[in-house]
């Protein structure tokens, strides 16, 4: 009995001790993948800048330092080279950057003027001289990175061109139609505005089959509802926008058209701010050619837009050097009388409850056929699948009537 005892004691030690390892291991797996997990599953907005480093002979330089600073905030971000010489920081917000890479018994190498854009991967190629660290070469980017890590296709509609280029509808993604390939569809010769969100989403590219094809990102996070985008950012909030047409990474994939991965702007080490308005006015607009010789002559439609607002951004006070802000406000005023089609009010029969006449017409082939009449069923009298026709009543007690409705329909 004690050797059952003892053989049962070692056996469970030996299982426990398995499960245990076994723990350990699993532990380890999910510890060294979480990373690149995380990174597989991410659509970011934000840029990456790696590099090599190497001496004159081609030869690499492992635990070199390497600086990258932020020309708009000031922030820097370091880490060194591996045994290989490479070297890489991720998380970088779109804009100018200045790296500075330095290692003992080189001299110092300063680059300036690296402009990053949205999600953006650049390599930068360095090779440091032998010398002093305290002597500093400086090099001014005369060209702009390639992007050789990845082969996907597109267009960056960059700040510049949105603030100078002109846009009556203020949305910044109907500037896609600058990308080779991106095609806008009409809105029935209507000029879209702020809130045609239709017209912001209908865009189809590279053959496409619409709207359906396409995927919306703002700042990496999914901006889209349905098959529309789901908000469309005042044009000066935007700091750029990418539109990838061809050959995603596989952080993107969902759609068979193209991804808009728009940035917005944020604080920089300075404050800035803008206010803006953008008038329409009837008396600023030319008569449509139909109308002047129209007999007798139709007068030119009247409009009044005004679309509104501001920007301001900069550093926290308590924490100037790592913390910025950026807000933005936009208003629109429009009036837009629309007197092509008839409007019905409710009638005196209708405002006191009885709607067993009320009517509606029709239109087909340009004629106008009616009444139709208009059947309004009593939700209270389901029976299975039918109801009963809505019964007329004059008494403003009477459960089934709105208050918030009623109160309007009686004044």
């Amino acid at each position: 009995m004690k050797t059952s005892k003892a053989h049962e004691q070692v056996t469970g030690f030996l299982f426990r001790e398995k499960a245990a390892t076994c723990a350990l291991y699993l532990c380890a797996l999910v510890l060294a993948l979480g990373p690149m997990l995380g990174t597989s599953l991410a659509q970011d907005s934000r840029a990456t800048l790696e590099g090599r480093v190497t001496d004159q002979h081609g030869g690499v330089i492992p635990k070199a330092s390497i600086e990258v600073m932020s020309e708009d905030t000031g922030l820097r971000q370091k880490t060194v080279s591996n045994p290989a010489g490479l070297w890489s920081v991720r998380f970088l917000n779109p804009g100018p950057y200045q790296v500075t890479i330095s290692a003992q018994g080189f001299k110092t190498v300063e680059q300036k003027g690296i402009t990053l854009q949205v999600a953006d991967d650049k390599r930068l190629e360095t090779v440091l001289s032998v010398g002093a660290t305290q002597e500093v070469v400086s090099v001014t980017a005369d060209a702009p990175l390639i992007d050789t890590s990845s082969a996907t296709a597109g267009t960056v509609i960059e700040g510049a061109t949105l603030s100078e280029l002109p846009m009556e509808s203020r949305i910044a993604y109907l500037l896609a139609g600058l990308s080779p390939g991106a095609h806008l569809i009409a809105q029935n010769n209507n000029v879209p505005f702020m809130w045609s969100y239709n017209a912001a989403s209908d865009v189809r590219v590279n053959g496409g089959r619409d709207r359906r094809s396409n995927e919306f990102l703002l700042d990496g996070m999914p901006n889209q509802h349905g098959d529309s985008v789901s908000f469309i950012p005042p044009a000066d909030s935007v700091a750029e926008f990418r539109i990838m047409t061809n050959a995603y990474d596989a952080q993107y994939g969902r759609q068979a058209g193209a991804t808009f991965n728009v940035e917005l702007k944020s604080g920089s080490d300075a404050y800035h701010g803008s206010i803006y308005e953008h008038y329409e006015n009837a008396s600023f607009n030319a008569n449509r050619y139909e109308f002047n010789h129209a007999i007798p002559k139709i007068p030119r439609p009247v409009a009044h837009y005004n679309l509104y607002g501001g920007t301001f951004g900069g550093p926290v006070i308590f924490d100037r050097k790592k913390t910025f802000f950026f807000v933005d406000w936009e208003g629109i005023r429009n009036k837009d009388p629309r007197n092509n089609s008839p409007l019905s009010l409710p009638t005196l029969a209708e405002r006191n409850g009885d709607f067993r006449n009320s009517f509606t017409t029709t239109v087909s082939g340009g004629v106008r056929s009616g009444p139709i009449p208009i059947l309004i069923y009593d939700p209270t009298t389901l029976s299975g699948s039918t109801r009963q026709q809505f019964v007329a009543s004059s008494n403003p007690a009477d459960p089934r009537y709105n208050p918030v409705c009623l109160a309007p329909a009686l004044t």
